[in-house]
């Protein structure tokens, strides 16, 4: 009896081998697709968040740190204007120098309006604040008055800074006039010029800083002086340099406490001149930005070399 022949034949393990292939080559290429389009998404994302954060920083920063230089001579009346009209809810502080040292407050919510004295007693009860609009008035102004005031007005939209720098002269004594208002951002060098194109070799030249006049270099030729100084808390080590040819002060790599009023005095034959530069350095958000993009695209780097090993 012949035994019946079935038309069922069993595969040869080489197609089973490639069909299993096929089969999972489309599932790779289908997670891939499915990953790719993830980190594409999330990518895509992250990146309309960063540019919005770079545009707000440029904006914020702006209105933030702006400064406005003010000369009067010794006597006269400083007025340091504020806004059109303080609303409701409104909180606004002015503050002297490079420590923030409170002049005034206003607070309408809780009907405040205080001005203080400072705590050397420099103002002797010359201040006056204007209730509509917030302004800060210095009457009999003095030499000593000078240096940078800040007001902050605080309300539910923002936040405002708005700087003066302040420079008194004396009325009869050397010319003192000269203020230049400079803005930087973080990590920016600083550029303060004398405006001399050669150092005569009779010339004596001092810089200072703050309001209490912090010697920071001094060039003195016929001594052979030429120095830099890191100032009494340390905050400019290392970070100073002088023009050899014009007495020019250099800050590198400036920081947010670099900010304050910045004076040179030169001294020679013919007269004594004192030039002020008004500094604020503003913290400088695009940095930390470029530092979340850069993590942004090392992680996209992983994910693709994740991808590869394990898919």
């Amino acid at each position: 009896m012949k035994q019946k022949q079935t038309n069922k034949t069993l595969e040869h393990p080489q197609t089973v081998s490639i069909r299993y292939r096929d089969t999972m080559e489309q599932f790779v290429k289908s997670r891939s697709y499915l990953l790719n389009l993830q980190l594409y998404r999330d990518t895509k994302s992250t990146f309309r968040i960063v540019l919005f954060l770079l545009l707000f920083s440029d904006v914020y920063g702006a209105e933030r740190h702006k400064i406005k230089a003010v000369s009067v001579k010794e006597g006269e009346s400083v007025d340091l204007l504020g806004e059109t009209e303080i609303q409701i809810g409104d909180e606004l502080l002015w503050m002297f120098g490079n420590e923030g040292e409170l002049l005034a407050k206003i607070n309408t919510k809780n009907k405040i309006f205080e001005i203080y004295d400072s705590d050397d007693g420099r103002f002797e009860d010359r201040l006056e604040l204007d209730h509509q609009n917030g302004s800060l008035i210095i009457r009999d102004s003095k030499t000593t008055d000078s240096g940078v005031y800040t007001m902050k007005i605080i309300n539910k939209r923002a936040t405002i800074y708005k700087r003066f720098c302040v420079t008194v002269s004396d009325a009869f004594g050397a010319e003192t006039d000269q203020t230049k208002a400079i803005s930087v951002k973080e990590g920016e060098d600083v550029a303060l010029r004398t405006g001399e194109t050669e150092i005569q070799t009779e010339d004596d030249i001092l810089w200072v800083f703050g309001d209490v006049d912090e010697i920071i270099a001094e060039i003195n030729l016929n001594v052979k002086i030429f120095k830099t100084y890191d100032g009494d808390d340390g905050r400019f080590r290392d970070r100073l340099e002088l023009d050899r040819y014009t007495g020019s002060l250099i800050i590198r790599n400036s920081k947010t406490t670099d900010s304050g009023v910045y004076t040179v005095k030169i001294i020679n034959k013919r007269a004594t001149i004192y030039k002020r530069f008004c500094v604020t350095v503003s913290e400088n958000l695009l940095h930390y930005m470029k530092i979340i993009v850069s993590n942004i695209l090392l992680l996209g780097w992983i994910g693709c070399v994740l991808k590869r090993c394990f898919f």
